[in-house]
């Protein structure tokens, strides 16, 4: 209920806002306009899928990291790009990730959040460009991270000599990340195998399933999961 009433009254101020949202930005030197450089890749009608995240263009706020509140009509998530981008009156305008400290859309399941950077550096090679958290960035636990593949839709086709013969389809990916000793790490397969991570203790570890039992929670939910840790560690801080 509570996302709910907070995704109305986002959805009213955005409704209710008439400034020139494209013309701000490029003063702030915040997007650039991609459509006056030919039509972009996701209109290629020889291409199945979609590179985005989100199935329509939605409603969002950006703050950015000089703290000004934007907020835009139709925004959407280029998966395969890694890239924010905005639409206004059919033209493309591409986001900066550096100017940017949060982006909330607004879609049919609530408010989204996502941030460039997380409260605690990310383990291993690669980097997103985007991560979406379950909780305020300070509080977050468990971030997610999107991305899109392009393949030959047929799989039979992917050693095909000759390329201009393949369909090619946008595949989507995601992957998992939990805050463990102070980084976020992929998500191990199973809550034992968190826990052990972790190096919880046998008290710890037996408190943090009672409590994953009694609230019925599923661990391959991500805002599932981000309650698990806020639980481990509320209850770790108690037993310094």
């Amino acid at each position: 209920m509570k996302k709910i009433w907070l995704s109305i009254i986002l959805t009213l101020s955005l409704a209710g806002t008439r400034m020139s949202l494209a013309q701000n930005l490029t003063e702030l030197d915040y997007l650039r306009n991609i459509s006056r450089t030919g039509s972009p890749e996701w209109e290629r009608e020889d291409i199945k899928g979609t590179p985005f995240l989100f199935e329509d263009w939605y409603p969002a706020e950006i703050i950015t990291k000089d703290d000004r509140k934007l907020e835009v009509a139709q925004l959407n998530y280029n998966a395969k790009q890694q890239k924010f981008y905005y639409k206004q009156q059919g033209e493309y305008y591409e986001l900066f990730p550096t100017q940017i400290r949060l982006i909330r859309v607004i879609g049919p399941e609530g408010v989204r959040t996502f941030v460039p950077t997380l409260p605690k550096p990310v383990a291993g090679k690669r980097k997103f460009a985007f991560y979406e958290i379950f909780e305020a960035p300070e509080k977050a636990y468990v971030a997610m991270a999107y991305y899109k593949i392009l393949e030959p839709a047929d799989k039979s086709q992917s050693y095909a000599s000759d390329k201009s013969m393949r369909v090619m389809k946008y595949y989507a990916k995601k992957r998992v990340f939990v805050l463990v000793n102070g980084y976020f790490v992929r998500r191990p397969s199973s809550l034992n195998k968190l826990l052990k991570l972790l190096h919880a203790s046998d008290d710890l570890r037996r408190k943090v399933k009672q409590f994953y039992r009694k609230e019925r929670l599923s661990y391959s939910s991500p805002v599932h999961l981000q309650r698990i840790l806020a639980y481990y560690y509320d209850r770790k801080s108690f037993t310094k």
